[in-house]
């Protein structure tokens, strides 16, 4: 996997926050480019700045709105399984900006829509 920006090899890093793992451009901190790694070794995320990993919070954040905590198993199952059926890359983590800016605007109506509902 290479930086986008700087198109170089990115690197391997140990995490300071548990035994995790994560992959950062080989200019970092000047570059900021990261992607996170899952403990079985797979990739969580793909290469992704601060802008889209913003974007990414935010959808996370309006998931939880919608599917509940992630904490309890059966919200996560629920949202893994809408993400299956409804989304190209099947989980926000692996998609890059234009696929979670409109996932982004699918879950702001999902949010406002059940807004609606619970007036009526």
């Amino acid at each position: 996997m290479e930086c986008p920006v700087h198109k170089k090899p990115m690197i391997r890093r140990k995490s300071h926050y548990g035994n995790n793992y994560w992959w950062g451009c080989p200019m970092f901190p000047i570059c900021r480019i990261t992607a996170t790694e899952h403990p079985d070794g797979s990739l969580m995320s793909v290469p992704a700045d601060e802008t889209l990993k913003g974007l990414k919070r935010k959808a996370h954040s309006l998931a939880e709105q919608i599917f509940g905590s992630w904490k309890n198993k059966e919200s996560k199952a629920k949202l893994y399984s809408w993400m299956k059926n409804n989304t190209k890359s099947g989980h926000i983590g692996l998609m890059y900006r234009e696929e979670v800016e409109g996932l982004t605007k699918t879950f702001e109506r999902m949010v406002e829509d059940e807004r609606v509902k619970e007036k009526s």
